[in-house]
């Protein structure tokens, strides 16, 4: 008959083979840094009077002269005519960081917010803040610029602009220049132009909404006659695509581009509300008219308005 014997706890411990655990004795001096710093990650210069690259006119206006990353420290007013920040050179990452750029007077020729004045391309990336004018007729020509006929890569990501001449107007005829994550409220003119727009919102504008070649995920309403404009249009040129919008104009296009998809449309008084070449699984609205106006329309809905197409797939 086989006997199990149980060994009490204290000669169990007994019998274990003990390690040692080291010196419980800490190293001599100051404990060092284990993360690295926000310089280390990305060396930033703040956009202030005195440091390297950065110049500051009496009229308030801060011109980067010197390739780098940048940011704000504080809201920024210029009182004169002049734009507030001129991006006079490349390769130029500005920070926002969370403040408002803003001028209640004044609507020159090629002033803005930001400035983007440099050579052709160069590589600027704005970011992270607020940019406001004294209205749709003062403040600013726009809230991001580019002079005419820049070709560069310009991105805007999460900016968001109001009470201004025009909103965001980058270069549309070089596939490298995005407006992400941004919107525009009431302005005199256009409210985005890029090559690329994704995920924004356009409320109020008396020229287009957003006029892109690749426009997608964006919300675009035009609430009232004063703000006639198209809500996205890109003159049904070809390439242009419109997926997953949201748009409504008063007295022009809702959409107007070479393809539309998944998208919902509608004009008040405008030509249709969707006018394109391909338009799939679109819901559109234009009492009394033209609701969709295509030559190839496959699964698509008309609230209240005709469908006038050439060719009609599963359609209700």
């Amino acid at each position: 008959m086989k006997t199990t014997v149980l060994l009490p706890l204290a000669a169990l411990i007994a019998t274990a083979t003990v390690h040692g655990q080291g010196s419980l004795t800490p190293p001599p001096g100051a404990p060092a840094p284990v993360m690295k710093s926000l310089n280390q990650i990305e060396a930033r210069t703040p956009l202030v009077a005195g440091q390297a690259g950065v110049t500051v006119a009496p009229t308030g206006e801060i011109t980067i002269t010197t390739s780098g990353s940048y940011y704000l420290t504080g809201n920024l007013i210029t009182t004169g005519t002049t734009s507030c920040i001129n991006v006079g050179t490349y390769n130029v990452t500005l920070d926002l960081n969370g403040f408002t750029v803003s001028r209640t007077t004044g609507t020159e020729v090629n002033t803005a917010g930001i400035l983007i004045s440099g050579a052709d391309n160069q590589t600027v990336t704005i970011r992270n803040g607020f940019i406001i004018g004294g209205g749709v007729a003062a403040g600013f020509a726009a809230a991001i610029d580019t002079l005419d006929g820049f070709e560069g890569n310009v991105h805007v990501d999460n900016v968001h602009c109001s009470k201004v001449r025009s909103g965001i107007i980058l270069n549309y005829d070089e596939a490298r220049n995005s407006v992400r994550n941004c919107s525009v409220e009431t302005s005199g003119g256009e409210g985005i132009r890029a090559e690329l727009v994704s995920d924004c919102t356009v409320r109020d504008t008396v020229g287009t909404g957003i006029f892109g070649q690749s426009v997608s995920n964006c919300h675009v309403v035009q609430s009232s006659s004063t703000y006639a404009g198209s809500a996205i249009d890109y003159n049904n040129s070809s390439g242009s695509v419109v997926s997953n919008c949201y748009a409504i104009s008063y007295a022009a296009y809702g959409i107007r581009a070479y393809t539309v998809t998944n998208s919902y449309a509608r004009t008040t008084t405008g030509t249709a509300a969707i006018s394109a070449t391909v338009a799939t699984q679109c819901v559109a609205r234009r009492v009394g008219g033209n609701a969709i106006s295509v030559t190839t329309a496959v699964g698509c809905h008309a609230l209240d308005g005709a469908v006038v197409a050439t060719n009609k797939y599963n359609m209700p």
